[in-house]
């Protein structure tokens, strides 16, 4: 049986614990007490005892189908009628419970929500709203798959439940997406981290695993085996889609690639130049890897994974500067980096937990 109380009680715990960590020069008119208050009046949670029939009814909804297709509930808590974005408002409420959200499970994808509150001391739904550029900050219950549920708030994953196992943000001690993005930035002058996250994220939430190659806009990429080349095109990714609804369905669509054996290849500039790429590799390499708290460590390239991880370290070796991101099937995110020739590659893992992507 799923712990709904326990998962409940874990999203406010996180709540509190993200409350407590807004530095003090961000909020100077607010005690340490207030600042959740703070946050909660902008971005509402509902209670412990509100959660709970939510929780269950989304879980056992998310193991029943809808003439074939899986039931994949996006619920977003709103306590206020937002009138500035795209939504559908319901004439009256409909019941939250599994069987309702089977039966509109074919309305909703991922660039939508359906909105609930509570009315009358129970869950009801009020309306279906599109999603924008990114997930709002407010509390976002979602189905990842069968029995999986991630937990999102202040645009932060703060819980998921994964096989029957609950992970918090507060007990990962891994750096955020963000944090080696930026690295990567520096490390090639034109990545574009927001638009990667997304693909990330995609691919982890797809469960085949993958691996993102990337080199500095420009660079040569002759010497690498690809599968199946793709048609350049020169514009920007914003130029090409910049509306949200176009762009979201493309970057997914990278994480698609990845299904197939070798690696996508980009340029930083998030150009697709090719997917199932390969690469021969020799011999074991020595790697840095960063480890939690700022401390590094030497290791050899042949204990990091299989063959996706010493491919990608000796990508990042040959093409210098040059970038790899590799996921693996049970969610594990490495990403493996090389500044030039005369500097060994370092590699970090980084957080499916606080994982958030604007677009």
């Amino acid at each position: 049986m799923i712990k709904s109380i326990d998962l409940a009680n874990a999203v406010h715990e996180e709540a509190h614990g993200i409350a407590s960590r807004i530095p003090e020069s961000e909020t100077p008119h607010l005690r340490n007490g207030d600042r959740l208050a703070w946050l909660l009046a902008h971005w509402p949670l509902p209670t412990v005892k509100e959660m709970i029939p939510v929780i269950e009814e989304v879980f056992w909804a998310s193991l029943l189908t809808e003439e074939g297709r899986p039931c994949r509930p996006r619920l977003l808590y709103s306590t206020v009628v937002d009138t500035e974005r795209p939504v559908h408002w319901f004439s009256e409420p409909i019941p939250l419970n599994r069987e309702s959200l089977r039966k509109l499970t074919s309305i909703q994808d991922d660039t939508c929500y359906l909105v609930w509150k509570i009315a009358d001391h129970h869950p009801v739904m009020i309306g279906l709203q599109a999603r924008e550029s990114s997930d709002p900050n407010q509390f976002l219950l979602t189905c990842a798959g069968p029995g999986a549920l991630d937990f999102t708030w202040n645009r932060l994953r703060v819980v998921i439940l994964r096989e029957g196992y609950t992970r918090r943000l507060s007990s990962c001690t891994l750096p955020d997406s963000h944090v080696v993005f930026e690295m990567i930035r520096t490390l090639l002058g034109s990545f574009e981290p927001f638009f990667l996250g997304r693909v990330v994220r995609a691919i982890s939430d797809q469960g085949h695993g993958g691996s993102l190659w990337i080199v500095r806009e420009g660079t040569s990429v002759s010497d690498i085996q690809i599968g199946h080349r793709i048609v350049r095109d020169g514009r920007l990714l914003l130029d090409r889609f910049p509306r949200f609804e176009s762009r979201h369905p493309w970057l997914n669509s990278i994480a698609q690639l990845t299904a197939v054996d070798g690696a996508v290849l980009l340029d930083s500039r998030v150009r697709v130049l090719g997917f199932g790429a390969f690469i021969s590799v020799n011999e074991p390499s020595e790697i840095i890897r960063r480890l939690p708290g700022g401390d590094e460590q030497k290791v050899s390239s042949f204990t990091l994974g299989g063959g996706r991880h010493r491919s990608a370290v000796e990508f990042c070796k040959r093409f210098a500067p040059a970038a790899a991101i590799v996921v693996s099937e049970d969610g594990r995110i490495l990403v493996i980096a090389a500044p030039g020739e005369a500097q060994p590659p370092w590699c970090a893992e980084i957080a499916s937990l606080g994982f958030s992507d604007s677009l």
